[in-house]
């Protein structure tokens, strides 16, 4: 007769945290920083009027910058077209905009 062996079946173990995962927190956290950091300076007011604002829409932009880079996958291939109308509807809107706040 055969032989019946003990099964060698491991336990499962919790899944370690995949680099892909991973990759989306230092991001976030830095989003949430920058989000932070305009709540405080608006609150706060240590900062006067004439610089919050173009502090405030720096660090729109930057974080803007890093949700296309890291949620919209800007650095993989294909997304060439994307960018250029993106960067070229930013630029036509930027221009809008200062021509407004100049002729006003």
């Amino acid at each position: 007769m055969a032989e019946i062996q003990p099964s060698t079946k491991k336990k499962a173990q919790p899944k370690a945290k995949s680099v892909g995962e991973a990759k989306y927190v230092l991001p976030f956290v830095w989003m949430l920083l920058m989000t932070a950091a305009s709540f405080v300076l608006v609150s706060t007011g240590f900062v006067p009027l004439r610089w919050l604002i173009p502090i405030i829409i720096l660090l729109a932009i930057a974080q803007v910058m890093v949700q296309l880079f890291t949620f919209m996958h800007l650095e993989d291939k294909g997304t060439r077209m994307f960018i250029i109308f993106t960067s070229g509807g930013a630029f036509v809107a930027v221009t809008c905009i200062l021509a407004m706040l100049y002729l006003a």
